[in-house]
């Protein structure tokens, strides 16, 4: 999961982040530039305390924390041959997870990346998600995905999050 970002066209705040040809074909071991990395990784203190994570973003949180980091020319460097074992829960996909937790419903988190890059992007396109910032919808980008899903305001999900975590108890 290496991506370089781009601007669409001329017109102000329309982006694509894009995986770098090498990484496509599997060619490339060594360690390259890129704008966006897995979210494993190592960094310089200062930096990490200068662009830090939002605090809002539970998911969807490294588009966020990648893009200030290009917007402010910080170096990323990913090394595809270092690999790392991510152990995932045996009940992340039963549906009481799916239903109680927030990790399936990004649309409560994706308007903290709108707001937070208000100036600079319109319309992000990533590989899994659509970030359209005008309208305020998030899109899928699998295949069979279902339409677009509107963003929830950033007040409305605080309160949203403080009422499911009160019922979860």
């Amino acid at each position: 999961y290496s991506l370089l970002f781009e601007r669409v066209s001329e017109e102000k705040g329309l982006w694509r982040a894009y995986q770098p040809s090498a990484q496509i074909s599997g060619q490339s071991r060594s360690c390259r530039r890129v704008h966006a990395a897995h979210n494993f990784f190592m960094a310089r203190t200062q930096t990490l305390r200068r662009y830090s994570w939002h605090p809002q973003l539970a998911i969807l949180e490294h588009e966020h924390f990648f893009l200030q980091l290009f917007l402010h020319q910080q170096e990323v460097i990913a090394c595809p041959h270092i690999a790392v074992f991510h152990h995932r829960a045996p009940n992340m996909h039963d549906e009481r997870y799916m239903t109680h937790s927030l990790r399936f419903k990004e649309h409560l988190f994706a308007r903290h990346f709108c707001d937070a890059f208000a100036k600079e992007v319109r319309y992000f396109k990533a590989p899994y998600w659509t970030y359209d910032c005008f309208r305020f919808k998030l899109c899928p980008q699998w295949t069979n995905a279902s339409s677009c899903i509107r963003m929830v305001p950033p007040t409305l999900h605080t309160q949203d999050a403080v009422r499911v975590s009160s019922e979860a108890k």
